[in-house]
């Protein structure tokens, strides 16, 4: 349980890092 509930919780990070570097990286593209 605690494995699987940290899992869940780094995927949710690593989904919120890589949207932010996306984002930055589309508004340093326009």
């Amino acid at each position: 349980m605690h494995c699987k509930q940290t899992l869940k919780t780094l995927i949710i990070c690593s989904s919120v890092y890589y949207n932010n570097i996306a984002s930055q990286w589309l508004t340093f593209r326009k």
